[in-house]
């Protein structure tokens, strides 16, 4: 196996590795998410909120952060997604990563 070759597989371990980190973190997100979901619901004792209601309207504003952190680590993900799929293409045209 010559240099450029070992050099391109290693790149793609490593975005495989960046793009299962990125998979981790949100999925923290989403279970953080709904974990503050949960917390609003409690201390406003209510059991379910309907879409475009004026308390989703409040619950969503109460909750931006994680909401946003979620975001966040979605973006991540896709752009981590994305790399990986440059890493293999480069490979698989023969050019290092």
């Amino acid at each position: 196996m010559d240099i450029p070759n070992l050099t391109s597989i290693l790149a793609i371990a490593d975005q495989a590795i960046k793009l299962h980190e990125a998979g981790q973190r949100r999925k923290e997100a989403q279970l953080q998410l709904g974990f503050a979901y949960n917390a609003w619901k409690n201390k406003h004792s209510i059991e379910h909120v309907d879409r475009d209601t004026l308390d989703w309207t409040r619950m969503m504003v109460a909750t931006k952060a994680p909401f946003d952190a979620l975001e966040k680590a979605k973006r991540a993900e896709r752009y981590a997604r994305g790399r990986l799929a440059v890493a293999v293409t480069r490979h698989q045209k023969g050019g290092a990563a």
